[in-house]
């Protein structure tokens, strides 16, 4: 390009497709066009600055800002042989392409491209065998292809052109916004680099993407790895919200307080904590296993002494228990009140910090 921005045409150039690429969706044949181009003119292009015009508006944003891994299979090879050129990419209507246009017109493809286009070929089977059909048999998926009528409008639609949104409806309506992304390959269905799953495939897929009975998050992320159809997400969702074993799995999350047994002999086994009523008064309670009875008894203090002065009052009317439960908080297990325990010949118990159900009987009257 001169000073003047009008372009000093050097050399034209053109080839037929071969017959691998008359299958290609048109998002793939616009970026084989650029790919092959440079290619062609080798010598003049490395280590210059040159300008890519496309009346393909989509290829603006996929060659220069989307991600790679977000393209689909064979862009992304373009878009790789692509990258030892340093170029910038824009849009022009049609109607403004003369010379493109003009050379349109059908001629043979040299050895080199044959050549290409079997390297491209041999990486999307390659990528397709050994990252998508590891999760899904290439047998049954053929065979859900042709039995369904969606799918067989699709391979369609991607050879021979979509037609317009208004014409569509149902599934083919949702896929329409995402025509740019979708291609074909061995005669499946690609989104990008995952497999598109047809309609009368779908509860197989994901019963057995289930069958490990995982949550919603990374039953939806292994999905997403190989599989995808609009609203995935939602049926994975609603799929196992409806899975009996999850349901039953999942149906109780904490356990409830133990249920105590009910002693043979009064006074054995007593159970006490410590609470307090707004914050002002602190109580300590004693429950008898046997009867249920409960007495409370206020203390000044959360200590040692507060709590053993109320022991020896209750069990100088009551008798002295062979075991006494309680929390496992400091003032229950200092050596003061074990001291006392010892000296009164009953046995302490103690629960685990924050697991009030072990304490039940107890715990559940300080609520």
């Amino acid at each position: 390009m001169n000073d003047s921005n009008i372009w000093q045409p050097v050399e034209y150039a053109s080839r037929k497709l071969t017959d691998t690429e008359t299958c290609y969706a048109i998002l793939e044949k616009e970026p084989l066009a650029i790919c092959w181009s440079p290619e062609k003119f080798d010598y003049y292009l490395v280590g210059q600055i040159f300008g890519v015009e496309t009346d393909h508006k989509p290829l603006v944003a996929i060659l220069v800002d989307k991600d790679l891994f977000k393209l689909p299979l064979r862009v992304q090879r373009f878009k790789l042989r692509m990258m030892r050129y340093e170029y910038t990419i824009f849009h022009t209507p049609r109607s403004h392409i003369y010379i493109a246009d003009s050379l349109s017109r059908p001629s043979e493809p040299c050895e080199t491209s044959v050549y290409q286009c079997a390297s491209v070929e041999c990486f999307v089977d390659d990528y397709v065998e050994q990252n998508l059909l590891d999760d899904v048999r290439e047998d049954e998926l053929y065979q859900a292809i042709k039995t369904d009528e969606v799918a067989l409008k699709i391979l369609s639609f991607v050879e021979f052109g979509w037609p317009a949104k208004k014409s569509l409806s149902g599934e083919l309506a949702k896929l329409f916004g995402s025509k740019d992304r979708i291609t074909v390959s061995r005669g499946l269905i690609l989104f990008n680099d995952r497999l598109y799953i047809p309609v009368n495939f779908r509860s197989i897929f994901l019963s057995r993407l289930h069958e490990s009975h995982q949550g919603v998050e990374k039953t939806q992320k292994s999905a997403r790895l190989c599989a995808w159809w609009p609203g995935m997400t939602v049926d994975i969702e609603e799929y196992i919200t409806h899975c009996y074993v999850c349901i039953k799995m999942s149906a109780i999350k904490h356990q409830p307080y133990y249920e105590t047994v009910l002693l043979q002999k009064p006074w054995v086994k007593i159970a006490t904590d410590v609470f307090d009523v707004e914050q002002e008064f602190l109580l300590i309670h004693v429950v008898y296993y046997y009867t249920r009875w409960i007495e409370v008894c206020e203390i000044p203090f959360q200590t040692s002494s507060a709590i053993i002065s109320v022991m020896k009052s209750v069990f100088s009317g009551q008798g002295v228990p062979k075991k006494v439960r309680s929390d496992n908080v400091s003032y229950f297990v200092s050596s003061e009140l074990q001291t006392f325990a010892r000296s009164w010949g009953f046995k302490t118990a103690t629960r685990s910090p924050r697991y009030a159900q072990s304490n039940g009987l107890a715990d559940k009257d300080s609520a």
